[in-house]
């Protein structure tokens, strides 16, 4: 059974754009390695308007099939979380052992596309360890190569997310 990714209407459709853009970049990527062979009067051997065409179309279309296969597994959230432990939607006040002080952030989608400053995905390291947190709790884990510890200490709804 194949994994389902969790995402927010906004998110998904920010990722359904990307994959758009992507779909643009690569027929337009085609078209230039179409021109390059037609202007040269070289083959397609030795021709490095021709390379660098065919290198953008694959990158672009490479992009474009990781995108289409997170779609493919997305489910959207419809329903706003309950804010008893962080979820995808919650906006989270936390202490980390590594850093002075708090931290907020928004836990966005399990991809987030083009998200705001303080939103992370919850697929990243962060949100992996704070997501299922209750308020009080102090959660393990890595980020990077250090291991923190994340102490929880308000969870709310992000509203303004659905």
């Amino acid at each position: 059974m194949a994994e389902t990714f969790l995402f927010l209407p906004r998110d998904l459709e920010r990722l359904e754009h990307e994959m758009a853009q992507h779909e643009r970049r690569y027929k337009a990527n085609l078209g230039d390695v179409g021109e390059s062979v037609d202007i040269s009067s070289e083959t397609w051997h030795d021709n490095p308007a021709f390379d660098e065409a065919q290198m953008q179309a694959r990158a672009a279309y490479t992009k474009l099939k990781e995108l289409q296969a997170i779609r493919d597994q997305a489910t959207v959230i419809k329903e706003k979380p309950s804010g008893e432990s962080v979820e995808i939607g919650c906006r989270v006040r936390y202490v980390r052992s590594d850093f002075r002080g708090d931290d907020e952030v928004i836990m966005g989608s399990y991809f987030v596309v083009d998200g705001d400053d303080d939103e992370v995905s919850a697929q990243s390291p962060l949100g992996q360890l704070l997501l299922g947190a209750r308020v009080g709790d102090s959660v393990d884990g890595m980020i990077g190569e250090r291991k923190v510890t994340a102490t929880i200490k308000a969870i709310t709804v992000a509203d303004e997310y659905f």
